[in-house]
């Protein structure tokens, strides 16, 4: 496919964005499911999954986030073996990752540690099957995107123990049209 690897910042000082695109050779990874943002480490983590590629299954690539520079590859692992996820997010207050599984339907999703460590695991009442794509936090809910087989994107919210809370349907829809990734930027 032609698909055009872009990493985008948004300059809050000047409102400039500032973009950083890279050749598919220079692409250290397939599919950007979802990404996050450590204060603490500057850096933007991305869950690097590519369906048609296993060997990323349990990949997150780390990008400076000023520079927008790729700076290396995490390889998830759990008791020896790959830990696959499609969507990561970092919980600032609580200084931890939460990451979700592929094949799973986003209920099991696991806990990490700042050193991105198993901890344990995250329960996320699920009310549906639908194609899920990134989540985040705000320390109070998790908001993931959504897309319905009817082309409606939507947000799930639940609470910080993974109870359902509250569905937000959003003006963005179409059959093509899916909400790949949600950013809480407060």
């Amino acid at each position: 496919l032609n698909h055009r690897r872009i990493l985008a910042r948004l300059d809050t000082t000047t409102w400039e964005v500032e973009t950083r695109e890279f050749s598919k050779k220079d692409w250290p990874c397939g599919h950007i499911n979802d990404m996050t943002y450590n204060p603490n480490t500057n850096k933007l983590y991305v869950a690097a999954y590519e369906q048609d590629q296993p060997e990323t299954e349990g990949d997150v690539a780390v990008f400076d986030s000023i520079t927008m520079e790729y700076e290396g590859m995490i390889h998830l692992k759990r008791n020896g073996k790959v830990m696959p996820i499609e969507a990561i997010l970092y919980d600032r207050d609580r200084d931890r990752y939460i990451v979700t599984h592929p094949r799973t339907a986003g209920r099991i999703n696991s806990i990490l540690d700042a050193d991105f460590h198993y901890v344990g695991p995250f329960f996320i009442e699920r009310r549906d099957d639908d194609i899920r794509g990134g989540f985040d936090t705000d320390g109070n809910y998790i908001f993931r995107a959504m897309w319905d087989k009817n082309g409606v994107n939507y947000i799930t919210v639940y609470d910080m123990d993974g109870h359902f809370v509250t569905r937000i349907d959003t003006e963005i829809s179409g059959s093509k049209l899916e909400i790949e990734d949600i950013m809480y930027a407060g």
